[in-house]
């Protein structure tokens, strides 16, 4: 069973094979890094060798974004909290009004 279930998403059902594999994923992803750092401009290595991430800048907003925040606001209305309340209460009290058996 787990043989089948290892071959159907595509992964080794032997463990040794299995770890060997993740090993040689996480090799490629490390010299991928390794690779790529010293143009990164987000990540400084201090004089102790801790990574310390820099913040990013804010990039300008889509204009998509800005038309799904309009379009969410005018199917969602704001509701005061007394709004709320009061409809809450109106539904908790319902069945209190309906006859008892």
């Amino acid at each position: 069973m787990v043989s089948e279930y290892c071959q159907e998403i595509g992964i080794p059902s032997d463990a040794s094979t299995f770890v060997t594999r993740l090993q040689g994923e996480l090799r490629s992803v490390a010299e991928q890094v390794d690779t790529a750092f010293p143009s990164n401009k987000s990540v400084e290595i201090t004089d102790k060798g801790e990574p310390v991430l820099k913040r990013l800048k804010a990039t300008a907003i889509p204009a998509s974004r800005i038309a799904l925040q309009e379009a969410l606001r005018q199917l969602m209305p704001d509701r005061s909290k007394t709004s709320v309340s009061s409809y809450a209460r109106c539904t908790i009290r319902f069945p209190e009004k309906l006859p008892r058996r």
